[in-house]
């Protein structure tokens, strides 16, 4: 009996070293294996699809996306939803036999990778009515450096104050009481480093005529939101939380009135060696009241006529001038400040000189672009034609020789010459642009026709 047992004993010590050689190999194949991970997000926003050329009616729906991820690093489980940057959820019309046989328009959601380096294994969707929600199962594959760098852009959320901006204007006949923001805050989201950077949330506030007909007094408006950083630049990689943002806008109407612009003309108002760089009026609008025929006479922009070319003492310099109303049209405002920003870009001395024709033609109208030109030159040309020009014997113009045909004309260079030609000095004194890296003026000469008297 003792060789029967202690063959058996032999026999279950080799199944049992082979069994736990199996386990062994079994544990290093798993070991091996990609771990799956799934993650689910619900409430996907997914907007209609292009439906012009077909009789379908859509509405957007709601998506529940199962993201099912076969990764060589098992770290990558830590990353969190959304998926936003990695994935897009579509929505298309289900298959033609489906939708004639149900007699319901269906719609399907899918989903798509937006990273060439992530690799699709498959996508389970799931149909559903206009309107209702959806379910996308999706699996993916990568390599541990795609999903490295994933892991590295793991989006995270930041709440943020929100700065109201105004755009565009009231029309005629309101004016505007006050605006609230319903929401101060809104959660921003996006990538670690470009969060590092946002500063606030801007809410743009648009003005649209339809609101002011259909509401009484006040109404409620959407309000789309851009991050932006410290020095006002849009941050594209963050999203705010859509659908929150509101503001709430209050106004009055104000019949036989009319807003119109106000901006300085002519635009050379700027004395010799300064450069316009930007005008800006306060107010920027006038409000005027009277009878309509007199108020739709008003030109739009309001043109601000100061008596004397504005020569500024600082970088920027604010002049007030009065605005000519017509008759019959009252405003409470009756002078307007606007502010004038310069740049010193001609150095060395200059002049300026308005641009005319030498030789003009009798039935012709030439308009010069720009009206003015800048004079460079020696100190001493320049003192010769001060003299002249304080005895009467001397105008600042610049002179061209017009072609007596109708047309428009690219002159360059432009030859410069004086109305005085005993002048010896003026052949040192040239042209020159606003831009100092420009040497020479081109002028455009139009011409329109005008009956002979």
């Amino acid at each position: 009996m003792r060789p029967i047992a202690s063959r058996w004993v032999l026999r279950l010590l080799r199944m049992l070293v082979a069994l736990l050689a199996s386990v062994f190999v079994w544990l290093i194949i798993i070991s091996q294996q990609d771990p799956m991970i799934v993650r689910t997000i619900a409430n996907v926003p997914v907007p209609c699809p292009d439906l012009q050329d077909t009789d379908l009616q859509c509405a957007d729906v709601n998506a529940t996306l199962t993201i099912r991820v076969r990764s060589p690093q098992s770290r990558w489980a830590d990353l969190q939803p959304p998926y936003a940057q990695y994935l897009e959820v579509q929505l298309r019309p289900a298959d033609e036999e489906h939708e004639l046989t149900s007699g319901v328009p269906r719609f399907l959601c899918d989903a798509v990778s937006r990273e060439s380096s992530l690799q699709v294994l498959s996508v389970r969707a799931s149909s559903a009515p206009a309107g209702a929600a959806c379910a996308v199962d999706i699996a993916l594959q990568s390599s541990p450096e795609v999903l490295a760098e994933a892991l590295a852009l793991q989006e995270q959320s930041s709440l943020v104050p929100v700065t109201l901006i105004r755009v565009g204007d009231l029309p005629d006949g309101y004016v505007l009481e006050g605006t609230t923001l319903n929401t101060t805050h809104t959660m921003i989201t996006g990538p670690q480093e470009d969060l590092t950077r946002l500063d606030r949330a801007v809410a743009y506030l648009p003005f649209y005529s339809t609101a002011f007909t259909i509401n009484a007094g006040a109404f409620e408006l959407p309000l789309s939101v851009q991050a932006v950083d410290s020095s006002g630049n849009a941050l594209t990689a963050l999203t705010a939380d859509p659908g929150i943002v509101s503001a709430t806008v209050r106004y009055s109407s104000l019949p036989n009135t009319r807003r119109v612009r106000v901006v300085l003309e002519p635009s050379a108002t700027v004395a010799a060696g300064y450069s316009l760089e930007e005008v800006r009026t306060d107010p920027e609008f006038l409000l005027l009241r009277g009878p309509r025929d007199v108020l739709e006479s008003v030109p739009d922009p309001l043109p601000l006529n100061p008596e004397e070319p504005v020569k500024p003492l600082t970088r920027t310099t604010t002049v007030v001038a009065s605005v000519d109303v017509p008759e019959g049209a009252t405003t409470n405002t009756a002078e307007v400040a606007f502010v004038i920003a310069v740049d010193h870009v001609i150095l060395d001395n200059t002049q300026k000189a308005r641009a005319v024709c030498q030789v003009e033609h009798p039935d012709l109208v030439y308009e010069f672009t720009p009206l003015f030109m800048h004079l460079r030159g020696p100190f001493e040309a320049f003192e010769q034609l001060y003299a002249m020009e304080a005895a009467g014997e001397f105008a600042w113009l610049a002179l061209f020789d017009c072609p007596a045909e109708q047309g428009t004309w690219e002159l360059a260079p432009v030859r410069f010459v004086f109305t005085d030609p005993a002048v010896e000095s003026s052949s040192l004194i040239t042209l020159v642009s606003h831009d100092p890296a420009q040497a020479e003026v081109v002028a455009s000469l139009r011409s329109a026709l005008v009956p002979s008297s």
